[in-house]
């Protein structure tokens, strides 16, 4: 059994458990000397092959800086050192939380320049060869699951035994199925009547583009994900109180560009005394669609969008950051009709249009296609597993040094 330790901050770190094996501070302990320890690699062999910082990174330390003495001023300190020895302790000073800064920024640009060095260096071959040796782990996959409540019913002398017997029956029955729309007439066959309202819509049952990673339940993601699966297949799962029943459909390779795209989300508004949409207030939004790509199309630039963003949005649309900007997107990151808007393959970089989902207009710009979303997976991989392998190589070499410089700054 997994046991929980919460810190307490009244009490020695070294008296309190982490894990089983480790103390807060034999935890905290690692944890520091790990970083240091990569900090001290990454800083080496960044000055080994010539890395130097640019403008804009030196201006990310300064600001880093300025936010510290901004912080100490906030606190009603007019001196940045007693600051900081409020916050963390005796022996850190400006001078030395510079130092430390410089150091650890360093270290962060030159790994990730360095990431980026190794991915520009993999091939499309190479990408393709290693995505298909871990295509079980990332392929999206799209099925559908529907549960048999198997809960005994004392009401009407239905125990436990035998509402679980009936589930598996009517679990079984539903996986007879072999086509997505006979699985959806089977399950609103057989559910209750306070639920078939929602399986009406067959698609209520339905997973689209799901990752692996998310599948918690470890029986059903062997299933879902094995090669072998073909359109069709069914099987039933039990559950503490009742049975699933899965129906996969297709497999989704990753082979497709991530969309890059801005989005201005409209809002319908609703009558103030039902809380209902009515036809009144769904034309009037249509009309701000409406007038939002006349005022567009007058000067048809992604820079005219943004600006019209400011004036036109109700709400961001979700995943949205600066002016309705979502780059780099993939299928798992969508649905509905949002989903298949995005993903069209009719999209075109520089046309505008809109959709009308979940009572919000959403008017989109589209830009220029991602890279391939499979060859991007691939090179993450690749370049992580290479991080991991250098600084591997490495470690025994610096935990020495790393060893010394923490018992040293621990006595201070």
């Amino acid at each position: 059994d997994s046991v929980t330790y919460l810190l307490n901050p009244n009490k020695p770190l070294d008296e309190q458990q982490y894990s089983d094996s480790q103390t807060y501070d034999d935890y905290f302990e690692e944890t520091a000397l790990n970083s240091l320890q990569q900090m001290s690699i990454l800083n080496d062999m960044g000055k080994k092959a010539g890395f130097v910082l640019n403008d804009e990174q030196k201006a990310t330390i300064k600001q880093a800086m300025d936010d510290i003495r901004s912080a100490a001023a906030a606190n009603q300190f007019n001196d940045v050192d007693k600051y900081l020895r409020a916050m963390y302790g005796r022996g850190l000073d400006e001078k030395r939380l510079l130092k430390l800064l410089e150091t650890s920024y360093y270290a962060t640009f030159y790994s990730q320049a360095l990431v980026q060095e190794w991915k520009d260096s993999f091939t499309d071959e190479e990408k393709a060869a290693y995505y298909d040796s871990k295509r079980r782990e990332y392929d999206l996959i799209t099925y559908y699951s529907y549960f048999v409540d198997g809960s005994a019913d004392n009401e009407n002398g239905i125990d436990s035994e035998t509402a679980m017997a009936n589930a598996l029956e009517t679990a079984q029955a539903i996986a007879v199925a072999r086509t997505e729309d006979t699985f959806g007439e089977l399950v609103y066959k057989s559910a209750s009547e306070d639920q078939k309202e929602t399986y009406k819509n067959y698609d209520a049952t339905r997973r689209e583009n799901v990752a692996p990673a998310s599948i918690t339940n470890e029986q059903w993601k062997a299933w879902l994900t094995d090669p072998a699966r073909a359109y069709g297949d069914t099987t039933t799962f039990e559950a503490d109180s009742g049975y699933y029943v899965f129906m996969f459909t297709e497999r989704n390779n990753n082979e497709y560009n991530l969309e890059n795209y801005r989005a201005i989300a409209i809002s319908v508004e609703k009558n103030a005394d039902t809380g209902a949409i009515t036809s009144d207030t769904l034309s009037a939004a249509q009309a701000k669609v409406d007038e939002l790509i006349a005022a567009y199309n007058e000067d048809p630039t992604e820079d005219n969008f943004i600006a019209l963003s400011d004036k036109y949005a109700s709400k961001s649309a979700d995943g949205s950051s600066s002016s309705g900007l979502y780059e780099n997107v993939n299928m798992s990151m969508l649905s509905g009709d949002i989903a298949d808007y995005v993903f069209s393959p009719e999209r075109k970089a520089g046309e505008v249009g809109y959709i009308y989902t979940d009572e919000t207009f959403y008017v989109f710009y589209t830009k220029e296609e991602g890279k391939q979303y499979n060859l991007v997976i691939a090179e993450n991989l690749m370049s992580q597993e290479k991080y991991d392998a250098t600084i591997e190589d490495l470690s025994d070499e610096y935990a020495v040094k790393t060893n010394i410089v923490f018992a040293l700054a621990k006595r201070k």
